[in-house]
């Protein structure tokens, strides 16, 4: 059996955010958590960093299906945009989202369409990390889709469904099953202010292509990393944030083999490979080093719950900040990459009467090298 491919999630040019983002299973940058009932957000404690105890806007709501379950899963994650947050542990954080009931298998596809990664070359000199996909890359769109059974090749995670599965009347009448739980602190049922008084960025709907490996070597060898400096030095002036890091990292190894996994895919989003390997900002960072090469049996940790060993499921990348900040700006985000780590036992929270539980993931992050 081969490995499964990664997943990257980009901005969806053709889908309006008003159409799908009432749905809780559609991925999408920024806007409100919308909770797996559709008329809730998830508890409210697990979005306020652990620093400033404010709460943070959500930056990612990624569907994020596994083969052969019975419910569906969804990952949350928000980063604080106070300046005195960055750079400390709580600042983000992220947790998987559980709708649990018998249901009718469903298969949610993903878009695939690997003649985007050769006329993407053609426009990457005008799109890098800011402008629209091109009109290639767009024709498609994989929320409009038939829903056959599902079937165990990989078209799964990050993939978005064009409508939950399972209706407001039928989580209404959930009644708990004998699945495996784990005992957790009751949430605490503390209600979220008004959506005027939370910050939020605007909605972004994302779509999802699987990487193309064989295409990837070819395109990197056209793209100089020189090229890539210049063209950010350049036409990205105001994106400082890039082009200090450019400046300082351009010797680090990490970074080096970082621009040119994605330089053939510059507005990646997310990247989703559960239990694959993530892609490291740097490889100097002391996140790298606990992670790569620490030699732990356990690098990401334990779940919070079962105790069972974590592994990687997704990242955010850094052209999500430029996505999220292009009509709004409330505060910093001075993160490289975001790193989310799963429970691998994918073990089931206590449920609510709905059949809706909520367990707080691991997330590590490499920051921005801070200037001396």
């Amino acid at each position: 059996m081969g490995t499964k491919p990664v997943l990257l999630a980009f901005p969806d040019e053709c889908t309006r955010a008003d159409d799908l983002a009432s749905n809780p299973l559609v991925t999408r940058l920024g806007g409100f958590p919308i909770g797996l009932d559709r008329l809730t957000k998830p508890p409210l404690k697990f979005s306020k960093c652990r620093n400033c105890n404010k709460i943070m806007p959500l930056i990612l709501q990624s569907y994020a299906h596994i083969d052969n379950i019975d419910y569906d899963r969804v990952i949350y994650v928000w980063a604080c945009c106070h300046r005195h947050c960055q750079y400390k542990e709580g600042s983000i954080r992220a947790i998987r989202g559980i709708l649990y009931g018998k249901k009718e298998n469903t298969k949610a596809k993903h878009f695939l369409n690997h003649k985007f990664h050769h006329n993407s070359l053609e426009s990457l000199e005008n799109t890098l990390f800011n402008t629209p996909f091109s009109a290639s890359f767009q024709a498609s769109n994989p929320f409009r889709m038939n829903l056959p059974k599902r079937t165990e090749q990989n078209s799964s995670a990050l993939s978005n469904l064009p409508e939950s599965n399972i209706s407001v009347s039928q989580i209404d009448s959930f009644s708990y099953q004998s699945a495996s739980q784990y005992k957790i602190d009751e949430i605490e049922a503390e209600e979220w202010p008004p959506d005027n008084e939370i910050l939020q960025y605007h909605v972004k709907i994302l779509r999802i292509v699987e990487e193309n490996e064989q295409n990837l070597e070819e395109l990197t060898e056209k793209l100089k990393i020189e090229n890539f400096k210049e063209k950010f030095v350049k036409d990205n002036e105001k994106d400082e944030w890039f082009g200090e890091i450019f400046e300082e990292s351009t010797l680090e190894k990490g970074f080096r083999m970082f621009m040119k996994r994605i330089r053939a895919n510059p507005q990646q989003c997310v990247r989703y490979n559960r239990k694959g390997q993530p892609l490291y900002y740097s490889l100097k960072d002391l996140l790298a080093k606990k992670i790569k090469f620490s030699g732990s049996e356990n690098p990401l940790g334990k779940c919070q719950l079962c105790n069972s060993q974590n592994i990687f499921e997704l990242q955010i990348m850094p052209n999500a900040i430029n996505i999220l900040e292009e009509n709004v700006s409330i505060g910093d985000m001075l993160w490289g990459t975001i790193i989310i780590g799963t429970c691998s036992n994918d073990c089931i929270p206590n449920l609510n009467d709905k059949g809706i539980g909520y367990a707080e993931e691991w997330v590590g992050v490499q920051w921005e090298e801070m200037k001396k």
